[in-house]
């Protein structure tokens, strides 16, 4: 054997160890903690090299079969370097999906190139996700220009016998492997089927043996597409009713906004109103979903995030303004690229004003939203008004004005917001949001304070609530649009509502912004649910819901259905005509020790769809309001 030939079956040998190291690297990590059934770590170690071993056999499938076809040189290089960007990919995508237990795909980072003001947004400035993409690029290119050296300096017969070698070792891997996830899935290990429902590529339980996932853990989706049709087309067209009463209402929106996150040192001026407030709800109230555009979609119309998409398809904007525009409301919202960037504005109807902010810091656009708002006050008519005002300032990394420092340190860190920060750097991420908290107190106070002085405040409506929660790695993660759990999907949410007592309303737990078009009807004088929303009115008798149905990730449309009990939540991935089971974690943090939780979800099926995918009856009467 010549030097030249040790040499490149060496190099040969290396570029597969490469492929087993990156496929290995490109690995899901477990999103919750599981009591594993027995063999398991043998298990999880196959399932790493079995990634590996099949990379290296797809990569030593190609160099015996494209010397074969005598394609030009280019041709030979381009296959070479899609296979190691798609090599990379796989490394990408179980990187992002272990950091940030989210699923990158190539939309998603089209929608970064098209949109680069989303860049920052995800925790990145433009040019690391240039250095990113570059070099994701140019190492595929070294690869492949490598790979392509070693195919026209290696023996066929070499090639071959990796070939063989590899595909032996990667069926001698894979079909134990499969043998053991039938076996424990069959017995209901649910920590074996969400190892496997997240790798990055098809060699899924659920691809190589259809059925076994959805016989064991799969629930059906409930919807009719033709009612859902029928109910689209009701909602656009239908006319809407005259209001008996018509006080102003005035909505703030705090964004990333954590259900503790009013206390007395961070927000002094919203605690000391507190007591104004007849409906608080801190330790059990849930946003739509543990991203913007779920939380919002579903406070505005009272519907589950899951129906977002179609409300765009269908050109349907929400009936809540609807209503108050055919009442004579002056709508005014908060800084257009709020709702543009979320796509959420053609959810407003074309009366609804927005005023245009110029682009700057989240806290700087904030400040000059409250102004906007005082000087447009000071030359309203008598006509009602519904004010909307959105805050951003608590977006990660958290933005606010030096004199709002007030907890140190808080240095700026705007990089990699989902990954895993050591208790130190989280001391610094807790003190900016406070500090945010802080600053937005402050322009909370303004708003007030005019409210006020202008004998306005108690006899308005206002709202003071999150599009969502925030964590801080209590479980794992940091921020939000990740895994659902206690921190990233519970809120707060305060109303003030006139003609009340100012006495508390006591209101049991769970509740959702599902809940607050009901309310607001019901505030305004209706008897009726009259926009056929998903949720129920907080000045009815108090029922305690035994199941939440909440939105997890995506953007239009949510990737996962999470079901929140008492103890669990779990998450089901949509699939044609059902739900996948797809990871579960007990709200406490413990171990999941057992399969009582799934008995759970199903004693509540019928429940949770009623909040998510199933939609009202529009032929029926409304539902009647029941009288507390």
């Amino acid at each position: 054997m010549s030097a030249r030939e040790a040499l490149a079956r060496c190099g040969f040998f290396f570029g597969i160890m490469v492929a087993l190291g990156t496929t290995s690297a490109a690995l899901v990590r477990i999103r919750s903690g599981f009591v594993y059934p027995p063999f398991f770590d043998l298990f999880r170690a196959l399932f790493f090299l079995q990634y590996g071993l099949f990379a290296g056999m797809t990569l030593a499938t190609l160099l015996v079969l494209i010397p074969r076809f005598r394609l030009p040189r280019i041709a030979q290089t381009l296959l070479y370097f899609l296979f190691h960007f798609w090599l990379l990919w796989i490394l990408s995508w179980g990187l992002v999906h272990r950091a940030y237990g989210i699923e990158l795909s190539f939309a998603s980072v089209i929608d970064l190139i098209a949109h680069p003001q989303s860049i920052g947004e995800v925790g990145f400035t433009g040019l690391e996700f240039v250095s990113l993409l570059s070099g994701a690029i140019l190492i595929a290119i070294a690869f492949a220009a490598i790979t392509f050296a070693l195919s026209r300096r290696t023996r066929a017969r070499t090639r071959s016998l990796w070939f063989a070698g590899l595909t032996l070792a990667f069926l001698l891997v894979h079909l134990p492997l499969r043998a053991y996830c039938v076996h424990q899935i069959n017995r209901n290990q649910a920590a074996v089927l969400a190892y496997d429902d997240c790798v990055a590529f098809p060699l899924r339980s659920e691809a190589l043996i259809p059925g076994l996932r959805s016989a064991r853990f799969a629930t059906a989706d409930r919807a009719s597409s033709e009612a859902n049709v029928r109910y689209f087309q009701t909602l656009k067209t239908m006319p809407m009713p005259t209001i008996s009463r018509r006080p102003n209402i005035f909505w703030l929106n705090i964004e990333s906004f954590r259900a503790d996150a009013v206390e007395a040192e961070s927000m002094p001026h919203l605690w000391s109103y507190r007591d104004r407030f007849q409906i608080r709800l801190e330790r059990e109230h849930w946003s739509g979903g543990n991203a913007t555009q779920f939380g919002l979609f579903s406070m505005l119309t009272g519907l589950s995030g899951h129906h977002f998409a179609s409300f765009q398809k269908f050109g349907i904007k929400a009936p809540l303004l609807r209503l108050l525009v055919a009442n004579g409301y002056r709508l005014s919202g908060g800084k257009d690229s709020y709702f543009s960037f979320n796509e959420l504005r053609e959810l407003l109807p074309r009366e609804m004003t927005l005023p245009d902010i110029p682009r700057r810091s989240p806290a700087k656009e904030d400040l000059l939203t409250v102004d906007h708002y005082l000087i447009d006050r000071q030359s309203r008519s008598d006509t009602p008004t519904f004010d909307f005002i959105p805050f951003d300032a608590t977006h990660w990394p958290y933005w606010f004005s030096p004199e709002h420092e007030i907890f140190k340190p808080a240095a700026l860190t705007k990089n990699s917001q989902h990954v895993l920060r050591s208790q130190a750097d989280m001391q610094g991420v807790r003190n900016r949001y406070r500090n945010a908290c802080h600053f937005i107190d402050e322009q909370i106070s303004r708003i007030f304070a005019d409210l006020d002085a202008r004998g306005d405040f108690n006899n308005t409506i206002l709202l003071v609530l999150g599009d969502h929660g925030e964590e801080f790695q209590e479980r794992g993660q940091l921020t939000h649009a990740a895994v659902s759990n206690d921190f990233q999907g519970r809120t707060l949410l305060w109303m003030h509502l006139p003609n009340l007592p100012l006495s508390q309303i006591s209101i049991p737990g769970p509740t959702t912004h599902l809940d607050i078009v009901p309310t607001l009807l019901s505030a305004l004088g209706f008897s009726t649910d009259v926009l056929y929303t998903q949720g129920r009115s907080l000045l009815e008798p108090p029922k305690r819901r035994k199941i939440l149905a909440l939105c997890e990730n995506g953007f239009r449309v949510p990737l996962y259905r999470a079901l929140v009990t008492d103890t669990y939540i779990s998450r089901w991935a949509y699939r044609p005509h059902q739900y996948l089971f797809s990871g579960v974690q007990r709200r406490d943090g413990a171990p999941v020790a057992a399969n009582d939780w799934l008995a759970e979800v199903r004693a509540h099926l019928s429940e949770a769809a009623q909040m998510y995918e199933v939609l009202p009856d529009v032929s029926r009467p409304d539902r009647k309001f029941e009288q507390p």
